[in-house]
């Protein structure tokens, strides 16, 4: 569901013009650690958790 809103958002954000920025980096809204149970997270080197969906997702705009 966090990555269809994400989705959603910045696509209505690119369509009308709207400049936006992620905050939190790492967190419940996050690329890193976000603690949510529906992601398939990747291990880094240095042992956070990466979301690679909303990484792409995020590339995406």
């Amino acid at each position: 569901m966090t990555l269809a809103w994400l989705d959603d958002a910045l696509g209505f954000f690119t369509e009308n013009g709207i400049g936006f920025a992620l905050w939190q980096l790492e967190g419940n809204y996050g690329l890193v650690n976000s603690g949510r149970d529906d992601v398939d997270y990747l291990t880094m080197p240095d042992g956070r958790l990466l979301d690679q969906e909303m990484l792409k997702l995020l590339e995406k705009y």
